[in-house]
């Protein structure tokens, strides 16, 4: 599965977030935000589709699509993907950590375009000032405000513990290059738009759609229940254009079974072990199909069905008033997954707590190897990790009001 993605940020959709240039941009700034009242003026006279309307369309679009299609969203926005953009690499500094030799002008990448790129570069400086992680960026030269003009979209892989990508949309600027768009305080300094993909924590996808000539930034924030995708034109002079009041929801179900055992070479210590011990409790096996089949969750996704309160009797041994309390028997989540469910697993005098997991990752290439069942023998005690085959299927899309901004 292709996840359509230009990069892959923070956990919430668009955000503001300031970025220095080794640019004078006080001076740019007045010019800038006079052109900006002008340019808004002038849009809302001539804005008639809105943002939740565009929401609305693409909903539709969602709904007439196959039920199990496991990515409705990617194969609508495939159809709507900006394919009019110019994308290029350049690398501010070397293998070595020292400053890279100056780029050459990319092919398709006309004058006016380089001499503007070039500026907003800037000089040595920059690559202090560089977010990189290892001194690439992947830019995209693409019209976003439909004014024939190429703006600027800098892809930088920023990693940290959340192998984040920041993806800055900066719009072009006759005098000084490309920049961020003007603040609405006059005195202040410009922030730059910027979308951020969390790779590892979060399941995010930025798409740039255009839709009856119009540019459109989608991004896509998951788990395991839904998806949810805002809308926004991120160099509109209009506020209503910058954030919607509206966002697509599309919700999903799941129906997951044991996995088959692996070919032995292509096998993990992981998958070995599963399979070892499935071999060896045939009995507790077939349980966990039964118990899988019957799962079931209701409108607001708690768990319906196996009786997450069903407890195994506590081991022997365990003497800790806590432990005893304990179910179901897991340990501690993690920002990389969600237990979303939990199962008793018992046959005779066996008695195991079964969690399914959810991986939470921008990096998944097939929601059929989304999850795992984590087995436990008594508290924080796991037994084994099951690999699990997951079918996904759309269960409802609505369009819904927004979350308030925090």
């Amino acid at each position: 599965m292709s996840r359509a993605a230009a990069a892959c940020v923070a956990d919430a959709a668009a955000q503001w977030t300031p970025r220095a240039r080794p640019t004078s941009w006080a001076s740019a700034a007045l010019l800038a935000l006079a052109a900006f009242n002008t340019a808004q003026a002038r849009a809302a006279d001539t804005v008639t589709t809105t943002l939740p309307q565009v929401l609305e369309q693409l909903r539709r679009e969602i709904e007439a699509e196959p039920a199990t299609d496991p990515t409705p969203i990617d194969t609508v926005l495939q159809r709507h993907a900006d394919s009019t953009g110019l994308s290029f690499d350049i690398a501010t500094a070397g293998a070595d950590g020292a400053a890279a030799p100056p780029p050459m002008q990319p092919a398709g990448v006309t004058a006016a375009e380089w001499q503007a790129l070039r500026t907003y570069l800037g000089a040595a400086s920059t690559m202090q000032d560089d977010v990189s992680e290892s001194g690439n960026h992947h830019y995209t030269l693409l019209d976003l405000d439909e004014d024939g003009q190429r703006e600027l979209l800098d892809t930088a892989y920023v990693g940290g513990t959340g192998l984040f990508t920041e993806i800055a949309v900066l719009r072009r600027d006759a005098a000084h290059g490309f920049l961020a768009p003007p603040h609405p305080a006059a005195d202040a300094e410009p922030a730059t738009v910027a979308f951020s993909i969390n790779g590892r924590g979060s399941d995010q996808a930025l798409y740039w759609l255009r839709i009856d000539g119009r540019s459109y930034a989608a991004y896509r924030d998951g788990d395991y229940f839904q998806d949810t995708l805002t809308l926004s034109r991120p160099l509109s002079p209009l506020p209503g254009e910058r954030s919607s009041p509206r966002v697509l929801q599309v919700r999903y179900r799941y129906r997951h079974t044991l996995a088959p055992s692996p070919d032995p070479a292509q096998a993990t210590p992981e998958d070995q072990d599963a399979a070892r011990w499935l071999a060896q409790h045939p009995q507790l096996r077939a349980v966990a199909e039964r118990e899988l089949q019957r799962l079931g969750f209701d409108a607001q996704s708690r768990q319906r069905s196996p009786d997450p309160n069903a407890r195994c009797p506590v081991p022997a041994g365990i003497e800790d008033p806590e432990e005893r309390a304990q179910w179901p028997w897991r340990d501690a989540g993690h920002y990389t997954f969600d237990y979303v469910a939990d199962l008793r697993l018992r046959h005779g005098s066996d008695c195991y707590s079964a969690s399914i997991v959810a991986f939470r990752s921008s990096y998944l290439t097939s929601y059929a190897a989304c999850c795992a069942l984590w087995l436990y023998a008594a508290p924080g005690q796991q037994a084994v990790a099951v690999p699990l085959l997951s079918v996904r299927e759309r269960a409802g899309v609505a369009v819904i009001a927004a979350t308030p901004a925090q």
